[in-house]
């Protein structure tokens, strides 16, 4: 698939670069402030925005929000905390292992049903439904017959791919599984789940760091802005090429800029 082979020219232009590197400072920043927790409160922290993160993302694809939540808290274990599970035992996923965490987000929802494995047609489109039944076809996604091939290689840029910053890495594999729609439903959300997890053990590994849980989650952000997001997404999908990339880049700068200002700024209420 053409998105894939563009990897390998993707550049960030410097207007991207510029922006990054204050992302990172901004995040030294917010990494700064918790470190200061004592234990017992880093852990409650950390729980909380794992709470808020478990809504926000079923929430970003219209699911029921009570439902979702009573699910959540009525069942063993649902897929962030076996994602947390997983990276804390180890910094690899499987491909096995991205099944059972689609499998375990897709249990409570509307379409809990499609959650067995890879697509096995080519019935798949992106897109909406017009009242009268008529499609509006954002783009078709790669043939089922590809989805196996193209997610060795997704797997691959999870565990190997050398990484230089928490993000932009994460932000090409939450990309590639949202365009690329291994699944009759809930790429998305996935996408979303393994970004997270990703910029998560990245960070503890550039930063020498041992956060137990992710410290940042964008899914509320891109719940606010969901249409763009989708558009973008959709962009990707029609155009591969680095310049429809940076778009996507920029982006999701903006969005973690808008929740580190906003988690830091509340966090400092906290700790005062």
């Amino acid at each position: 698939m053409k998105l894939i082979n563009e990897l390998n020219k993707l550049e960030l232009n410097d207007n991207n670069k510029y922006f990054l590197e204050n992302i990172i400072n901004s995040y030294l920043d917010y990494i700064d402030i918790i470190d200061k927790f004592d234990n017992k409160l880093l852990e409650k922290f950390l729980y909380t925005l794992k709470q808020m993160e478990l809504l926000n993302n079923q929430q970003a694809e219209q699911e029921n929000s009570l439902l979702i939540s009573i699910y959540n808290n009525m069942h063993k274990e649902n897929s962030l905390d076996r994602m947390i599970k997983i990276l804390n035992q180890k910094d690899k996923l499987t491909k096995e292992e991205l099944k059972d965490l689609h499998k375990l987000l897709m249990m409570g929802t509307k379409n809990e049903s499609e959650t067995n494995d890879f697509r096995n047609d080519d019935n798949k489109f992106v897109g909406s439904f017009n009242i009268d039944g008529t499609k509006n076809i954002d783009y078709i996604p790669i043939s089922y017959k590809e989805i196996d091939k193209c997610m060795s290689y997704v797997i691959d840029i999870i565990n190997y791919q050398n990484i230089n910053d928490p993000f932009i890495k994460s932000f090409v594999i939450h990309a590639l599984i949202s365009v690329l729609q291994p699944f009759d439903d809930g790429n998305t959300r996935l996408s979303r789940l393994i970004q997270h997890g990703k910029i998560w053990k990245d960070t503890n590994k550039i930063f020498s760091k041992k956060f137990e849980k992710p410290i940042l989650y964008l899914s509320k952000n891109y719940l606010l802005t969901r249409g763009n997001y989708r558009e973008l997404l959709a962009n990707l999908a029609r155009e591969e090429d680095n310049y429809a990339w940076n778009k996507w880049f920029n982006y999701n700068l903006n969005m973690v800029d808008e929740q580190l200002f906003y988690i830091s700024t509340n966090v400092k209420k906290l700790i005062k």
